[in-house]
């Protein structure tokens, strides 16, 4: 398997571990919980996080990737499962395509911060300016209001 195609597997074994999460609404007792198996040359991942009741927080992490893996996707793998025993973690959507966006959601500010200053996430921020990512931008940002619709349950969803 190419490295990148490696990492695009990665990308979305993450991703279908994150769905299942958010969708259980519950977290989990420990990291095991969390399953990574995901069918190979599967990289539709547009399931949509469960969040809770307005006001929370998204953190929006916008980014291009550099060529290769270099230990990406095993990081990544650590650091979601790492995210996701924090204090204040809702959930979180993925997708990339050329450009890769992440948006994370937080219940405040504090659990953020909290988030940034992780030991474990700073060595991976580091290692993301160093080796894997080409440019990337963060934005902050209060939820107030969300609405959504699905046609699974043919409602309209509101809060």
């Amino acid at each position: 398997m190419s490295d990148h195609r490696a990492m695009r597997h990665a990308l979305c074994t993450m991703r279908f571990a994150l769905y299942r999460l958010v969708t259980s609404n519950q977290r989990p007792a420990s990291s095991d919980q969390l399953s990574f198996n995901h069918p190979p040359g599967d990289n539709t991942m547009s399931e949509i996080a469960k969040t809770p009741q307005p006001p929370y927080y998204a953190v929006i992490f916008t980014s291009h990737r550099t060529e290769g893996d270099y230990g990406y996707g095993e990081i990544a793998e650590k650091i979601v499962k790492l995210a996701s025993r924090q204090p204040g973690f809702l959930g979180v959507e993925s997708a990339r395509e050329g450009v890769g966006i992440t948006v994370s959601y937080w219940s405040d500010l504090e659990s953020i911060s909290l988030w940034k200053q992780n030991s474990e996430h700073v060595m991976a921020q580091k290692q993301g300016r160093k080796i894997w990512y080409r440019e990337f931008k963060t934005r902050i940002c209060k939820v107030e209001n969300d609405y959504g619709f699905s046609k699974k349950n043919s409602k309209r969803l509101l809060h």
